[in-house]
């Protein structure tokens, strides 16, 4: 009895020692691997990813980010969407285009290089900084004839000003995804662990 209480403090101690040394080299180690471009702020636009089926409505956010005193005054991008697959219905303001009292324009057109895509270009402005955050929404008509997959929805081009100097720069970014689900599949639902727990 008396050995098992020893090597349980044994046991308890050598966690208590090495696990905070641990965290440390980890939290260290997601530090040193981020890209130095990144840490000086870099602004960047992404289409996000979302689930649908055939025949579904369904809302791609828009989002901003960088470092944490990104700010721009303004945005402008480009996207290409599959004609035969989508639809472009409307645009919603997202949270960080309100917070700055902007507003967001979309046209569409067709894209000049390839005739099986729709060009939406897409502009935010608000009459104060926009921070990082979810710029909009763009909704979409999912085809009744889309087959399971993935649509890509392609950032061509995007761009931002700086606020409040107002010069023109590019902004890097990613293209969306659209999973498409058959009709009797059922789409995951991610939740938050936190919120779940």
């Amino acid at each position: 009895m008396f050995v098992r209480k020893f090597r349980g403090s044994r046991a308890a101690i050598f966690t208590a020692r090495v696990l905070p040394v641990l965290a440390g080299a980890l939290i260290l180690a997601s530090f040193a691997a981020r890209p130095v471009a990144a840490q000086e702020g870099d602004v960047r636009i992404n289409v996000g990813i979302a689930a649908a089926k055939p025949g579904d409505p369904i809302d791609m956010p828009l989002t901003l980010s960088g470092g944490e005193n990104v700010q721009v005054g303004s945005i402008l991008l480009h996207v290409g969407i599959p004609k035969k697959l989508l639809t472009y219905t409307d645009t919603e303001r997202g949270l960080a285009v309100e917070l700055a009292d902007g507003e967001m324009k979309v046209t569409t057109g067709d894209d000049k290089d390839d005739s099986s895509q729709m060009l939406l270009e897409v502009s935010a402005t608000g009459k104060n900084c926009i921070k990082p955050g979810i710029l909009g929404y763009l909704k979409f008509n999912v085809s009744a004839d889309a087959q399971k997959g993935v649509i890509d929805l392609k950032l061509n081009d995007s761009s931002a000003t700086a606020c409040p100097s107002g010069d023109m720069k590019l902004a890097k970014g990613d293209n969306g995804q659209l999973t498409i689900f058959a009709l009797d599949e059922t789409i995951p639902v991610v939740g938050c662990f936190f919120f779940t727990h």
